[in-house]
């Protein structure tokens, strides 16, 4: 009766300690979050006020429906406090505590600071990447939990977003962490220039692979991957890691609203030392919403999808929505 008493206790601390240290990982992307001042170096003058100056550069858009939207786009302070708040309440309504979030979209560090006062993540790193209009991506993070140890930055030869490198010690679990988030260059691009970023951050997760294979890797963000693409971008990743939606169904994190299709272009990969409780997208009742597809003379005409995200109008104050993209997480336990 004792020993099987030792064996029900020895059980009980052994499922105890393996559930109270995973890792609870969010990619988001926030949609279009910029400041509202000028950045001389990039193409940001749809985000100013309507009265700046720098509105002038709209002129220069050469798309007729982007130009019109940068004109009357009128970004101020008063629409940004609207918008770290919306995002905000994204957050805050996820039910467990959040280890890692990635943020995509944002432009720069002022941003990012919103989020870190508004949230309990209180670790900061920023990109600082080539994009045009200066977007760029950032990781938060438990700044009780992790140490920060060092950021490197992989960009691309051509204008977009850096890959982003965060090398973490997670005091908890007493193992380093790798951190990468991505924003990969969107579907108005072609498939080879997805293909790069894919190469350029297999290379160097194959070297950590190979001289620090005790260490954990979480690699997240936005690939604006499609799964129809041939070769498909994620090939050399999975050659290193496993995909955290690999055994899951149904999920899908952005609906396009052109073809009325759902797409997983949000993704957490992981290490083969990581093993994944669970993946899913993050979608609040109050951050869905209705599309009906009311162009005739199409196949999708009469087309309604209930539950897409409701995306963020950036010029109203009063309910503007959220983002386009739902969040994507997922909860990592190690195996060794």
């Amino acid at each position: 009766m004792l020993k099987k008493v030792i064996l029900i206790f020895a059980i009980s601390f052994i499922s105890t300690f393996s559930w109270s240290k995973p890792l609870m990982v969010m990619s988001y992307n926030v949609e279009n979050f910029f400041d509202a001042e000028d950045d001389l170096k990039t193409d940001d003058e749809a985000y100013l006020p309507i009265k700046h100056p720098g509105k002038k550069k709209c002129e220069k858009v050469r798309n007729p429906y982007y130009k019109k939207s940068c004109f009357r786009t009128d970004w101020t302070e008063e629409k940004i406090k609207a918008k770290i708040g919306q995002h905000t309440k994204v957050l805050k309504a996820f039910p467990e505590k959040i280890d890692l979030l990635g943020l995509i979209e944002i432009e720069n560090e002022k941003i990012g600071k919103l989020f870190r006062d508004n949230i309990d993540l209180k670790g900061l790193v920023m990109s600082t990447g080539k994009d045009k209009r200066g977007i760029n991506v950032a990781l938060l993070f438990d700044d009780k939990r992790f140490q920060l140890m060092g950021k490197s930055e992989y960009s691309l030869p051509f204008a977009t977003r850096n890959i982003l490198e965060v090398e973490l010690m997670d005091r908890t679990l007493k193992r380093k962490v790798f951190v990468y988030v991505n924003h990969w260059p969107s579907q108005r691009s072609k498939t080879p220039k997805r293909q790069e970023a894919a190469q350029l951050l297999a290379k160097r997760l194959e070297d950590l692979k190979k001289n620090r294979p005790k260490d954990l890797i979480i690699v997240m963000g936005d690939f604006n991957t499609l799964e129809k693409e041939r070769p498909h971008p994620f090939g050399p990743i999975l050659k290193v890691l496993k995909d955290a939606a690999e055994n899951s169904s149904g999920e899908a994190s952005y609906f396009y609203k052109r073809t009325m299709s759902w797409n997983l272009l949000d993704r957490i990969f992981h290490s083969a030392n990581l093993r994944v409780e669970k993946f899913a997208s993050f979608r609040p009742d109050f951050t869905q919403g209705v599309v009906e597809y009311t162009k005739k003379k199409s196949p999708y005409w009469g087309s309604r999808i209930v539950g897409a995200p409701k995306g963020y109008d950036h010029n109203k104050v009063k309910k503007p929505g959220y983002s386009d993209h739902y969040p994507v997480w997922a909860k990592l336990l190690t195996i060794n």
